[in-house]
């Protein structure tokens, strides 16, 4: 990734999950194929990976429980690159400002507000994954991610 303005990283965890979320202002030119592009203004993306060693089942009372999945901000002195964590199964951005986009899921050019939110699970269905993004002033994440729900 390549930036010239100001960035800020931020990371975040919990059992199952990572997030990662970049947020610039100024240009940003973006090389990965799920998001590459260029992008002039205020741009924050999150990323979300599943974390190699985290449960393989999702207990039941997650279902029900308002604050399950909640990600803990976690000092980043040397937070690794986002192509080291894999393929993301969830990334979300807002943009405001003018963007031009080459990836592989957008080609074109905006002017003005975007959000856009994509999941990528895997296509045999062996993935469990309880998501609750909230956008604006109130931002929070929460994440599960599993193979099974328990009991099922």
């Amino acid at each position: 990734m390549n930036d010239f303005g100001l960035v800020r990283v931020n990371r975040y965890e919990n059992q199952s999950a990572l997030a990662v979320t970049l947020e610039t202002w100024g240009a940003q030119l973006l090389t990965g194929s799920g998001d590459a592009g260029l992008t002039f203004g205020y741009a924050r993306r999150t990323y979300v990976f599943p974390r190699s060693d985290g449960p393989a089942v999702v207990p039941m009372a997650a279902l029900s429980d308002p604050s399950a999945g909640e990600m803990a901000s976690v000092p980043c002195e040397s937070c690794p690159g986002l192509e080291s964590l894999g393929e993301p199964v969830l990334s979300a951005s807002k943009v405001v400002g003018l963007s031009f986009d080459t990836n592989s899921s957008r080609v074109g050019i905006g002017f003005g507000l975007r959000y856009r939110t994509v999941l990528d699970l895997p296509s045999d269905g062996s993935q469990v994954l309880l998501l609750k993004l909230k956008e604006g002033d109130q931002r929070s994440l929460h994440v599960i991610i599993g193979k099974e729900v328990e009991g099922q």
